[in-house]
């Protein structure tokens, strides 16, 4: 039987991404869900915050300049991405896809 049990680095990166989401996402996502203009409703700094934060990254591995993850972390930190708004989470995941094709 598969055990998925979080590691402590799982927690750390989960508690990581709990917290950007509840300063820097939620408090703003009904707002954000209000504006009918695509071209004003995207939030380029909040990507550029999560790149600080290199979430961007999380799959990509180390030797490519990646945080080298695993899935399963990486799941564990969008669950909370999408749970504080599920746009910013997919807009993000786009993103990484993107990325992962360049490898």
């Amino acid at each position: 039987m598969t055990d998925f049990t979080l590691t402590e680095k799982q927690l750390e990166m989960q508690k990581v991404a709990r917290e950007f989401a509840a300063k820097e996402i939620k408090p703003y996502a009904m707002e954000w869900d209000k504006i009918s203009d695509p071209e004003k409703t995207f939030q380029v700094e909040l990507f550029e915050k999560s790149f600080e934060h290199g979430f961007q990254k999380t799959c990509i591995p180390e030797r490519f300049g990646g945080l080298g993850l695993d899935c399963l972390t990486h799941v564990v930190m969008w669950e909370e991405f999408a749970a504080a708004d599920i746009g910013f989470a997919i807009s993000l995941q786009a993103h990484m896809l993107a990325l992962a094709l360049m490898l």
